[in-house]
């Protein structure tokens, strides 16, 4: 499905990757993909699974088909240069009820973080233009503000999972009562334990003079703005150790190594904030 999705987005078989002309060395046959995209798509379908039944779903199997037969694209534009064409199972026949179409929607949103959970392993972070060479991705974004092309992307395998599911003769029976309301409790809870650090365009490794950035308050809720070494994780939450200090306005604290104290005043959605480091009196101020 993810080699159909992007061929029909224009996309064609190539060496090397070019986020320009749209070129991917992935459209090739699966047992040909380099063991880290296999590795992936594996631990995709695995932790669907965990999701679906993290859900509070309870999966139950009835006698599955003989044979479930594949859609037969045209050559034009499937066929790639390599030889190789998608071929997905024809799931035309299973329709998806209301309740189904929730979990189809909570599904393309986790895979969208596990795609970017495995980006951010590897040392991407968020650039305003796509370079694997600088690992940087303009698509490493809050779930809400991902590309309508991409989130159409994650909903299709989101809803070809469930309907092979179906297919496959499993049934997903969905939470119901306390069961439901516990989940919901934890989810919300997980949700506000999440972050996410970004990075500028382009970063400097700096060790003398003064450096100003700012930045505009787009977004009510929990956010932290400050400096961290060159080599800091993506993965990292500013102010957390002894190598990144922040500035958490929605709080009016500031944190560095774990520690925080009373700072500034909180911040409202429109406030611009400057943060100043001065290398020769060895301050950072906000």
């Amino acid at each position: 499905m993810w080699a159909t999705n992007n061929i029909e987005a224009g996309w064609q078989y190539g060496e090397r990757r070019d986020g320009v002309r749209k070129i991917h060395p992935c459209l090739i046959q699966f047992e040909r993909l380099p063991p880290a995209e296999k590795r992936y798509d594996s631990q995709l379908a695995v932790q669907t699974l965990k999701t679906v039944m993290a859900l509070g779903y309870y999966l139950t199997m009835d006698k599955p088909p003989s044979r479930i037969k594949s859609v037969r694209l045209p050559n034009e534009p499937f066929l790639q240069s390599n030889g190789y064409k998608p071929a997905p199972l024809d799931l035309s026949a299973i329709a998806l009820t209301p309740k189904m179409e929730e979990l189809v929607d909570q599904l393309a949103e986790n895979t969208r973080n596990l795609w970017a959970k495995e980006r951010i392993l590897q040392g991407w972070t968020y650039g305003l233009n796509e370079d694997s060479d600088m690992k940087r991705s303009p698509h490493l974004v809050p779930y809400s503000k991902v590309d309508d092309a991409i989130k159409k992307a994650n909903r299709d395998t989101a809803s070809e999972t469930v309907r092979t599911l179906l297919a496959y003769g499993y049934n997903l029976d969905p939470p119901t009562g306390e069961q439901l309301e516990a989940l919901l409790a934890e989810a919300a809870k997980s949700k506000h334990m999440a972050f996410r650090t970004y990075r500028v365009q382009k970063n400097y490794a700096v060790s003398t003079g003064k450096w100003y950035f700012e930045f505009e308050i787009m977004t009510a809720g929990p956010m932290r703005v400050g400096w961290a070494h060159a080599d800091c994780s993506p993965g990292c939450q500013l102010g957390s150790d002894e190598y990144t200090w922040a500035f958490d306005g929605y709080n009016a604290i500031k944190i560095h190594f774990g520690a925080s104290d009373p700072f500034g005043r909180q911040y409202q959605v429109g406030d611009v904030v400057g943060c100043f480091l001065d290398l020769f009196d060895r301050t950072i101020s906000k």
